[in-house]
Order: structure tokens, then C-alpha cells, then sequence
């Protein structure tokens, strides 16, 4: 069960909209009648009597303050005279669903949404309610009957694809995005931005670029969106676009984004001197901001300049000292300057950070393989990657490595959930083979080595590995000539020595 706290803050954020709703010339609540969507489409607040609207008034005006027992009072007086008055019974439900009691803000938001005949905000909110108490197909059912009452409530489609992407489909909740999108006012930003980082995860980068470029083209677009539309651009190539745009963000509020985006145009565009000076410049503009460090870092090791780059990211890390992507700046520069074990040891910092990710484990066991005495360190770091994250391929692949010669069964297990997960990967599809011999099962094994080998027959490892194969399945000629030509492609190849073995038997 959610804490039933967390969820009645959420409604607060409907104390706002309802103030627009029940603003009356007296000044009770600073708005007009006409900035509430849902009361632009009737008469009904005009037709009122003086002493409903303000007793409205004054319900609402305590909402807005937190007052919700006062405004609960006050709505429920107003109703036992006025039974029929939508707007109180709304007021109510906002007041309820503040004070926890959710079943009863339901009843309220109900009977505001008989008395309407268009507005669908009660439904909305219900559906908002019911989808916090996990209630997902109720919830659904009063977004759609929110969307049937009123298509131009561009909530209502806002909140199915909110549904529909914690549920993960991602195309449903993008068509609901595309909707709400097209009756949305233009200036809304939130919206947009949804939609854009919905398709980054799911689509393309020129998917998302074609939602987000249009809204970018705003006079008042913020720089979280002159942001997003830059870097989109310049990641498809759109480098004069990405600059005009960065550029804009300089004029409106200069900041380390900025500058590091104008910085990433000239490397794309090879004026490498320009790029490093631009950088230089940010860290000096901006000295306590350790994005310009971590820029900058990258930059130097991206040409090889790694002491210089670890210097870098030291400089940053004074001001941040557990800074993630400053701690694996600064081991991976370690570890390009041969100094394996300074490089573990900034990844163990890395990793034993109260808010370590799946890809900080998965980095220190990475460096950890590479030496000799951390096998058990190094089957921990996966293991607990695993666990944060199941669907790390990386993390399942590489610990189905680790321990394919002592639990084969396990190693088939893991390697086949990183298969079904990273299905391209031909190290995915190397280790699930290799997993599948050892545990027994040729048929499976042969199947992938057959067409691992049939796409890079030159690759020994690979030859080597359906050699194995065909011994298993008593094919000697076949498993030996293989086992010679691996060896004959590369007499030094990572298993030459137990193809010698084999070939001694």
C-alpha cells in the first residue's frame, strides 16, 4: 500500500486549478472564470446567486491555504442547501482526497461529475485517485469517460499515456501524448518534454527530435527545452540548428549546458582547438559546476590525454567528492594509464555509494576481472547488479561467464534472460552457446556456433568454440579440422592451449 501521505499531496496541485474555476470579482482567490478550462464551456458559475458564489469563494480560498476541514465545512454547508451546485461537490472532493480519505473524495468527485455536463476535472481527479490506490482499471475507465465528456480537456489523454506508460506500452501512451499534444495550449512545455523523453527511451532520436524542435521553436520556450532540441539535433547530425539553439540558451540564461553544447558543434565539426578552449572557459566561468569538469575530462581522454584528463576530474570530485560520473571519469582514466589498482579503488567508491546503480557494480566488477584474486568480489558485484537491475544484459552475460565451469545450469539460466534481453549481441549469443555445451545441451550449443561461425569464420575463439561442439557430438574429423584451422588463424588465440590439449587427447 502507497503512503497514503504521498498521495494526498499529490492533489494539492488541483487546489491551483480550482482556484481558477471559483474566482469571483470579490478578490477571494486571485483568478477569473475564465482561465478554468472546464468552466469556459458553460454558464452554469454565472447563474449562481451571490451568496453560493461567494460561500464558493471562501471554500476555495481555504483549499488554497491548506485549510482542508475549513473548506470540507464550508462545501458541505453549501451543499445541504444546494444540493445540485457541481463546483461544491468538486471543492469537496479536493477537500476529502487532501484529508486521506479517499473513498469518500470518489462519492464527492462522483456527483460533482453527474451534476456537469461537460467539465470532466472531477473524473480526471478520481481517475488520478484511483490509479495512486492501484486501482489501474477503474482509473482508466473515468480517464476514457473524462475524454468522451470533453475532448478538449487535454488532461484527460495527458493521464492515459501517464497510465499507459507505467504499464510499459509505449506506443499507446505516445498516442496519447500526440493527443493531448494537438489540444494542449502551445506553451506547454511539461507536456512536450513527456512525449520527447517517452520516445528517447522507446524510439528513435528523430522521433523525439520531431516533437520537441517545434515547441523549441517558442520565444518563450524554457532552456530545459532549448536543452533537449539542441542535443537531439546535434546528435542527428542538425549541427547549424544545435547552435542557433545553444545559442539561444547563452542569450537567455548563460550556463555550463551551453557552453558545453557549443563546445561538443565545434568537435563534430573537427575545430578541436576551439572545442578544448571552450571548455577551459566554462570551468573558469563556471568553477563550482562539476559538469564543466566532467566535460572537460571527457574531452581530454576522448584525444588520449589521460593524466590531464584524471587532473580534470580530481578538480571536480574537491567539489563533489561522490560525484558518479567524476568517480568513473576518473577510474577509467587510471586504468588507460596502467594503474589498475588506483582504477578499482575509485570504482569501489563508485560502488558502495548509499545510491549506487546497477552500472556502478557492473563497472567495478569489470576492472575486478581484470585481476587475479577478485573472482568472489567480482560474482558479488554482478550478482547485486542483477538484482537492482534484472534486465542488465551486461551484468547476467558476464556473471554466466564467471561461473560457467562450476554451475553450467546457472550459467544457461543467466545467459539465456541476457539472450532474450540483448538477442543482437553476438557476446550474449557466444556466452549462451558456451553455457548450452557445458550443460549438456549440444543441439542448443551447435545451433549458435553454426551461425556465429557461418558470420566471422575467421574468428578462432569462435572456431575453437564449435570444434568443442562437434567433439561433444562424437564428430572427431570434423572438431579436429576445426581445432587445427583456429590455431592456424591465430596460434596465440585466447584458448590455443586447450585446442592443443584437445587436439593431444
Amino acid at each position: 500500500m502507497r503512503d497514503p501521505d504521498s498521495i494526498s499531496r499529490k492533489f494539492l496541485k488541483y487546489v491551483f486549478l480550482a482556484a481558477l474555476a471559483f474566482a469571483t470579482s470579490s478578490g477571494a482567490v486571485a483568478a477569473t472564470i475564465e482561465q478554468y478550462q472546464g468552466m469556459m464551456k458553460t454558464d452554469r458559475f454565472a447563474k449562481l446567486r451571490p451568496d453560493q458564489r461567494a460561500a464558493l469563494a471562501n471554500a476555495m480560498e481555504a483549499l488554497y491555504n491548506s485549510e482542508f476541514s475549513v473548506s470540507e465545512t464550508i462545501a458541505r454547508e453549501l451543499i445541504s442547501t444546494s444540493p445540485d451546485i457541481a463546483e461544491a461537490w468538486q471543492i469537496l472532493g479536493l477537500a476529502l482526497a487532501n484529508q486521506n480519505r479517499f473513498e469518500e473524495a470518489v462519492s464527492a468527485l462522483d456527483e460533482s461529475a453527474k451534476l456537469y455536463t461537460i467539465n470532466s476535472e472531477p473524473l480526471i481527479i478520481k481517475g488520478d485517485i484511483l490509479l495512486e490506490l492501484g486501482r489501474a482499471e477503474e482509473a482508466r475507465t473515468a480517464y476514457e469517460e473524462a475524454l468522451a465528456r470533453d475532448p478538449d480537456n487535454w488532461r484527460a489523454p495527458q493521464s492515459l499515456a501517464l497510465m499507459a506508460e507505467r504499464q510499459g506500452k509505449w506506443q499507446e501512451a505516445s498516442r496519447y501524448y500526440e493527443s493531448a499534444l494537438k489540444i494542449a495550449p502551445a506553451d506547454n512545455f511539461e507536456l512536450a518534454l513527456s512525449h520527447t523523453r517517452l520516445l528517447l527511451v522507446y524510439s528513435t532520436p528523430q522521433e523525439a527530435l520531431n516533437v520537441v524542435d517545434p515547441v523549441a521553436s517558442q520565444e518563450n520556450a524554457p532552456a530545459v527545452v532549448l536543452e533537449t532540441a539542441a542535443r537531439l539535433n546535434l546528435e542527428n547530425g542538425n549541427l547549424e540548428r544545435a547552435r542557433f539553439l545553444f545559442k539561444r540558451m547563452e542569450i537567455q540564461s548563460p550556463s555550463v549546458a551551453s557552453a558545453i553544447g557549443l563546445a561538443a558543434i565545434d568537435q563534430a565539426e573537427g575545430r578541436m582547438g576551439s572545442a578544448e578552449q571552450a571548455l577551459k572557459r566554462s570551468v573558469e566561468r563556471f568553477p563550482r559546476d562539476t559538469k564543466a569538469y566532467l566535460a572537460l575530462g571527457n574531452f581530454l581522454g576522448s584525444t588520449k590525454r589521460y593524466g590531464e584528463a584524471l587532473d580534470t576530474y580530481e578538480g571536480g570530485l574537491q567539489i563533489a567528492p561522490n560525484d558518479p560520473e567524476l568517480l568513473r571519469g576518473a577510474s577509467g582514466a587510471e586504468l588507460r594509464l596502467g594503474r589498475t589498482k588506483d582504477a578499482i579503488k575509485r570504482a569501489r567508491s563508485l560502488a558502495e555509494r548509499p545510491e549506487h546503480t546497477a552500472s556502478d557494480l557492473v563497472w567495478l566488477a569489470s576492472l575486478l576481472e581484470t585481476e587475479e584474486g577478485n573472482r568472489d568480489e567480482t560474482r558479488a558485484a554482478y550478482a547485486e547488479a542483477i538484482e537492482l537491475q534484472p534486465d542488465n544484459w551486461v551484468a547476467l552475460n558476464n556473471l554466466a561467464s564467471l561461473v560457467v565451469d562450476d554451475d553450467p545450469a546457472k550459467a544457461l539460466g543467466l545467459a539465456q534472460k541476457a539472450a532474450d534481453i540483448a538477442p543482437n549481441s553476438k557476446n550474449v549469443q557466444d556466452t549462451l552457446g558456451w553455457a548450452a555445451l557445458k550443460a549438456g545441451d549440444t543441439a542448443k550449443a551447435g545451433a549458435i556456433f553454426d551461425e556465429l561461425h557461418k558470420a566471422d569464420p575467421d574468428n578462432p575463439v569462435l572456431t575453437y568454440r564449435l570444434a568443442m561442439v562437434r567433439l561433444a557430438e562424437g564428430d572427431e574429423v570434423e572438431g579436429r579440422k576445426l581445432l587445427e584451422t583456429a590455431l592456424a588463424a591465430d596460434p596465440d588465440f585466447r584458448y590455443a592451449e586447450n585446442a592443443r590439449a584437445a587436439l593431444n587427447r
